[in-house]
């Protein structure tokens, strides 16, 4: 009786044996393959993402690739190693990040494809002959639609004719120039002048060993604080990028991204780009729990604040977003007409966006700050003079802002002579944000007098337009004024008012002639009354 209850009591505590060592079998490869609890795990997007990464448990760059390899965008190295006696050798498998080694082109065309949640693109043909449909990459990953996906958009390009060189190492400008393009920021980098751009590098010891193919990027780059640079106040441009750092700069500027729907904008009225959209987007799995976008002028005052809710340590929104996310990494949508927060205009410039994301641990994140410049259209302009006659000309001016590209002046008439249009000639460089404009409008000599309106039209680089109307007057010249007769010594040869008025002035000698002089022979006092009132009638004209 004793054995039999024994046995029964004992077959519990298996079950409950094996039970527990499941659960822990269980518990210790979520440790395995999660290394902090609370992470939020990704799905895959391209591959079964790696488990983590040994080597960085120490590292400096351990958070900002720990919070890519949450969302998949990293790539390790897996290693295969056997332990034991012989006949008894057990198999371990470990993953390395190798932080301190150098990236080379082909590990960071995978890392920018995938943090920008790029489509592989898979040509008809190799592009490159030594990246051919077959190429690997990390131990046997297939990088060939990584690469051309990258090369297609930009993001890297070719180190000879059709030559990629993959294995080839990644200078800190190289990468810099690439994440630029891929930000959607490569349009301020044009626009930078000399002066700007050695302004915002000149605090660098070594800005002039900066490539002048790539300068207009890293300056860009500095700006936006993509990259700070080294303690030693040297930027190091030259230097072969690790793989910590090809991944601190991705995490540091697109764990939260935002994009405008264009450069600029120009909130005018007139239906040619009222309005910008602002997306913002993120890294697929931050289990976000608000978000905001904020846009400030010169001074980082707000203009504008809008987003889902209250991100912790910032402003309260104004408003809410435009838009619902969408779409993978789709966080939301914001669309701004140029208002302020009181929803009044705000005056031209460039303005400066960005946006933050708090997550449902309460961690902050911030995006990059990126510009956009408001442009309001306007058009001003005169014509002199206000009266003119038949064969005469008029001067037009006027003075644009917001781009434009040209100005022309136009006259309508109803009668059978037009005036052909004239385009008007820039007195400032191509393209500038302001510009004043001059030309010469032709009357032709049958011409119909009256009034009459000049259009002046102004085109903008945005394809919007702006008109104004001028009026100005057509009359027949005159056969003659009052005046003294022309002394003929003291009047110039040339005189076109003496030509024209010829006949007029010997009537009026005519009629000088045949008054009857005075006693002393001088004139009558009538006729120097006449003579007088001649004198006053010319001064006052």
């Amino acid at each position: 009786m004793s054995t039999k209850v024994e046995s029964r009591s004992q077959k519990p505590l298996c079950f409950l044996m094996v039970f527990l060592i499941f659960a822990f079998d269980q518990i210790l490869n979520g440790f395995l393959t999660r290394p902090e609890k609370g992470l939020c795990l990704a799905s895959p997007d391209y591959e079964e993402r790696d488990r983590w990464y040994e080597d960085l448990d120490r590292h400096w760059a351990r958070s900002y690739v720990l919070t890519l390899w949450e969302e998949n965008v990293v790539n390790g190295y897996k290693v295969t190693r056997y332990k034991g006696r012989p006949g008894h050798r057990r198999r371990e498998v470990h993953w390395y990040f190798y932080p301190d080694s150098r990236m080379n082109r082909a590990e960071y065309a995978i890392l920018m494809v995938k943090v920008f949640g790029m489509p592989l693109y898979y040509p008809d043909e190799p592009t490159f002959a030594d990246v051919e449909e077959d190429f690997s990459v990390y131990d046997g990953r297939n990088a060939y639609g990584f690469i051309e996906a990258a090369y297609r958009a930009g993001l890297v390009g070719s180190r000879s004719c059709r030559k990629f060189g993959p294995w080839d190492n990644v200078t800190r400008e190289q990468a810099v120039a690439s994440l630029v393009r891929g930000l959607g920021l490569d349009w301020y980098s044009d626009r930078l002048t000399r002066t700007e751009r050695d302004f915002i590098l000149s605090r660098f010891r070594d800005s002039s060993s900066v490539s002048s193919e790539y300068i207009d990027e890293m300056a860009t780059a500095v700006r936006f604080k993509i990259i700070e640079g080294y303690p030693d106040g040297r930027l190091k441009p030259q230097n072969y990028i690790t793989r910590a750092e090809g991944a601190t700069i991705c995490y540091r500027s697109c764990l939260v991204k935002v994009l405008a729907e264009r450069p600029t904008f120009s909130p005018d009225g007139d239906g040619h780009q009222d309005s910008v959209a602002f997306y913002v987007n993120g890294l697929r799995n931050r289990n976000i729990k608000a978000w905001q976008l904020e846009v400030s002028d010169a001074g980082d005052d707000p203009v504008l604040l809008a987003g889902s809710g209250r991100v912790k340590g910032r402003p309260k929104s104004s408003c809410g977003p435009s838009e619902s996310p969408s779409g993978m990494g789709n966080i939301g949508t914001v669309v701004w007409n140029g208002l302020d927060v009181e929803s009044k205009p705000v005056p031209p410039g460039v303005y400066y966006y960005r946006a933050f994301v708090e997550d449902r641990d309460g961690q902050v994140f911030q995006s990059i700050t990126g510009p956009i410049l408001l442009i309001r259209h306007s058009l001003d302009g005169r014509i002199h003079p206000k009266e003119v006659t038949p064969g005469g000309h008029l001067t037009a001016h006027a003075s644009t802002s917001g781009k434009a590209t040209r100005v022309v002046v136009s006259v309508a008439s109803s009668g059978s002579s037009k005036i052909r249009d004239v385009c008007l000639v820039s007195d400032g460089p191509e393209g500038a944000m302001d510009n004043s404009w001059h030309g010469r409008l032709e009357i032709p000599v049958d011409f119909p007098c009256g009034s009459h309106l000049a259009t002046l039209t102004a085109y903008f680089e945005s394809g919007a337009t702006r008109a104004i109307t001028l009026p100005f007057k057509v009359v027949q010249p005159q056969s003659g004024e009052p005046g003294v007769p022309p002394d003929k010594d003291m009047a110039p040869p040339d005189d076109d008012r003496h030509n024209e008025d010829d006949q007029g002035n010997e009537d009026n000698s005519q009629e000088q002639s045949d008054s009857p002089p005075d006693e002393s022979g001088n004139p009558s006092c009538d006729e120097k009354s006449l003579n007088l009132s001649d004198i006053v009638i010319g001064l006052t004209d």
